[in-house]
């Protein structure tokens, strides 16, 4: 299972930034969340997300390891990105179940270009993710379906669209992605799940609220 919780997050940590590469901002001052007692609270994304019974909540340490771990997927033009600082991304939160493999991802980019709308955001967003991984042999697609309308998660409007990738063969993974962009950053949750998850995106969503 320890396999499981760190390789599945990272392909979906991969997922939003690729997601990020195409939106853009600047001058982005995000502060961070904090997680006080199995309640993580962002008062600048305006939400707070209580860790259900039985999930881990990442370390900072984790979220480094993370980190690494999409660099190294994303290749040689992620990480020139990431050195000229064109990009500053980090994984703001991440919390996981272990036996399952569902896990919830908060990851804030700041790049320098276009802001898009909300829903525009996640129709590029969603044309991007296809596009990307036409190029990985092992890793199969289903076209993205983009939300109708725009989803409250916390205290602001966020606009999503799901998708169902098979993973190497081994597994088959239901993503939803929710992108909005604010104070000069891209902004992703992105909720996973497996076979083995027995919640529904909806149950999840219901655990995010107002700080």
């Amino acid at each position: 299972m320890k396999k499981l919780r760190v390789v599945l997050p990272a392909v979906m940590l991969l997922f939003s930034m690729l997601v990020l590469l195409a939106s853009c901002g600047g001058g982005a001052t995000i502060e961070r969340g904090a997680w006080q007692g199995g309640v993580y609270t962002n008062e600048s994304l305006g939400l707070t997300f209580t860790l259900p019974q039985g999930w881990d909540a990442a370390s900072e340490a984790e979220l480094a390891e993370l980190a690494e771990i999409t660099r190294d997927l994303l290749g040689e033009s992620f990480a020139d990105a990431w050195e000229n600082e064109t990009l500053e991304s980090f994984t703001e939160m991440q919390a996981v179940n272990p036996n399952t493999g569902t896990n919830v991802n908060i990851v804030i980019t700041r790049t320098h270009g276009r802001v898009p709308s909300l829903e525009r955001l996640a129709r590029e967003a969603a044309d991007g993710l296809v596009e990307e991984l036409e190029e990985v042999d092992l890793i199969n697609i289903t076209t993205p379906v983009v939300d109708s309308s725009a989803t409250r998660i916390g205290a602001n409007d966020w606009w999503g669209y799901s998708y169902e990738m098979d993973f190497f063969g081994m597994m088959t993974m239901y993503g939803h992605q929710f992108v909005r962009v604010a104070n000069g950053a891209s902004q992703v949750i992105t909720i996973t799940r497996t076979e083995a998850s027995t919640m529904s995106v909806q149950d999840i969503l219901a655990m995010f609220d107002t700080p």
